[in-house]
């Protein structure tokens, strides 16, 4: 009893110390997580590559019965299936931005041209005003005509400078491209060996842990497993929902890029809460390089958009997916963004719906042993 009491003080004086360190050094705490998570990115990727492969994948080996005539249409049925669905879905990856590329570059000019003019009239109305008000408020010093026509060539400079930067994050894409190779290689790797995984996984934890930790381990691999399938199965199903629904109000409405800017809604919309802002405002931007006036109604129909989308839409789908309030979804894609940008948005969200999970799960554990407890004391 002794020993087990010290040894339980130990791990408590250990998680304080560690608690305490992590605090007062949060900055090498968290810079050494960002490497961790910078390290395992291309294995991050191939993970949730291979949930959202395992999809077609699984619906086609259970739903194709003539594999089964034969042993060797059975070999063949995970190969098969696994290269049909990867190719599926590099091919919908690609076809979006085969079509989205082009038709942004080319927004991107037509921008580059209005924005002078668009400035340049602007300035024109604040120098009007700033004469006006000249006129009316003698004793209020305002700038000068000169100055104001400074501020907007500075302001010019800089958007323009801003926009023509964009090539430097166009070349660092290489880096993305390899992280996405290792990726799908690692995710066609999970999918073709899964059921060897799984009994490996089974194997190792049922002989180095305890029987209680082992099947608390493979019940946790089990919920992490199933989270993430429906997380990512539920995004897919908004995501092209929310981009249909886009495509056809603003085709109707014959608001243009209505086909790019619902697929930009369907790229934005696995990453949570922040998504539709992203698409709405990149939106808003494409259509004001061909007519500004256009703007208002496309955010006024945006925003009914999105507002169905988000209320009525997404909680049917995802009611059976995660069981997280929105104030954790909040905090898990703040801390996901900050520490792996995009992916980590969408990593942390089933995690942290994991480990709500896990949490609750838990107090209702503990909250049986005590009321069985007290029942007992009661006898």
């Amino acid at each position: 009893m002794d020993v087990k009491l010290s040894k339980k003080n130990i791990r408590v004086i250990m998680l304080l110390l560690l608690f305490t360190f992590s605090i007062f050094r949060f900055d090498v705490v968290s810079k050494i997580i960002t490497d961790i998570f910078f390290i395992l990115t291309p294995f991050l990727i191939g993970a949730v590559m291979a949930l959202i492969v395992n999809l077609p994948m699984s619906f086609m080996e259970n739903k194709l019965r003539f594999f089964s005539r034969s042993k060797f249409l059975l070999s063949l049925r995970r190969p098969i299936c696994l290269t049909v669905s990867l190719l599926l879905v590099l091919a919908v990856i690609v076809a979006l931005f085969v079509i989205i590329i082009p038709e942004v570059t080319r927004a991107i000019e037509r921008l580059i041209a209005v924005i002078p003019g668009a400035l340049k009239s602007l300035m024109d109305w604040i120098s009007e005003q700033s004469i006006k008000l000249h006129s009316n408020i003698e004793f209020i010093e305002l700038p000068s005509q000169s100055d104001v026509r400074q501020y907007i060539d500075d302001a010019i400079k800089f958007i323009l400078g801003g926009i023509g930067s964009s090539t430097v994050i166009i070349t660092s894409a290489a880096s993305v491209f390899m992280d996405f190779v290792i990726g799908v290689v690692f995710a066609v790797y999970l999918l073709y060996s899964k059921e060897n995984i799984r009994v490996g996984f089974r194997t190792i934890t049922g002989t180095y842990l305890k029987p209680k930790v082992a099947l608390k381990a493979q019940k946790l691999a089990n919920i992490s497993i199933k989270t993430f399938s429906d997380f990512m199965g539920g995004q897919i199903i908004q995501s092209i929902i929310s981009a249909l629904l886009t495509w056809i109000v603003l085709a109707v409405f014959q608001i243009p890029y209505s086909t790019l800017i619902a697929m930009l809604v369907f790229i934005t919309a696995f990453i949570p809460l922040f998504g539709p802002y992203i698409s709405g405002v990149a939106g808003a931007i494409l259509i004001f390089s061909i007519d500004g006036g256009l703007v208002p109604w496309f955010l006024l129909l945006f925003l009914v958009i999105q507002q169905i989308s988000g209320s009525v839409i997404y909680p049917r789908i995802m009611r059976n997916a995660i069981n997280l309030p929105s104030v954790w979804v909040l905090v898990s894609v703040t801390v996901g963004g900050g520490f792996m940008g995009i992916v980590g948005m969408l990593f942390f969200v089933p995690l942290v719906a994991i480990l709500y999970q896990i949490v609750l799960e838990d107090i209702a554990a503990r909250k049986s042993q005590k009321m069985k407890a007290k029942t007992v004391s009661h006898v």
